[in-house]
């Protein structure tokens, strides 16, 4: 299955301070985690949840294409929030368009001793 993304210009961005610093996955977690798995397990849970809520059936696969670990796209757009890092998965990235955007919340409880202690996200957690 081609994997078809929305033609929209979507701007995610995590600021500190109006600085000019662009925070990435990468400088969030520890060295040598392997984030991207965690996350795509959960993220693929989470969201056949959401689509199962709306009495539809997932797309197993699709969901699979939209959250692999190996492809770090899947997971270019993020917001850091006081309680949890949120994953925003865009139409067409996990299921057909008329299904919209889907946003995964991850409460930081469940990452936590895999945070960076020097990442700049601690400054933001509670």
């Amino acid at each position: 299955m081609s994997q078809k993304w929305a033609e929209r210009l979507v701007l995610i961005g995590n600021f500190k301070n109006l600085q000019k610093f662009r925070l990435k996955l990468d400088d969030i977690f520890k060295q040598g985690y392997e984030y991207l798995v965690f996350l795509s397990d959960y993220c693929a849970k989470d969201i056949a949840h959401q689509i199962r809520n709306t009495n539809t059936e997932p797309d197993e696969d699709w969901i699979r294409e939209g959250t692999d670990p190996s492809v770090s796209e899947n997971y270019s757009h993020f917001l850091v929030t006081p309680y949890s890092l949120i994953i925003k998965f865009l139409s067409y990235q996990v299921a057909p368009g008329a299904a919209g955007d889907f946003s995964v919340r991850i409460p930081y409880n469940l990452i936590m001793d895999n945070i960076n202690p020097d990442s700049i996200i601690n400054e933001i957690i509670k």
